[in-house]
């Protein structure tokens, strides 16, 4: 399994644009407001069902949102 410790989100082929994790990202950049979501999983990892998602924006003093804070949980058949 390859670390992506550090990694952006956009040079990650499976979590660049257009997949959904990109996009919850960009939804939430843009609207400013939390999100949870839940997305089926597909992968190597066949025990996994799908993952939840929290996504947070994080904003500095001018109001602009300067990072994301993403918790991933990837839920299996157990």
């Amino acid at each position: 399994m390859e670390d992506w410790t550090v990694s952006w989100v956009s040079e990650i082929d499976h979590q660049k644009a257009p997949c959904r994790i990109w996009t919850s990202c960009n939804h939430v950049v843009e609207t400013r407001c939390p999100m949870i979501s839940r997305i089926p999983y597909v992968g190597r990892h066949a025990d996994f069902l799908y993952c939840e998602d929290v996504f947070l924006s994080l904003m500095n003093d001018d109001d602009e949102v300067v990072n994301l804070l993403v918790f991933i949980s990837f839920i299996n058949r157990q």
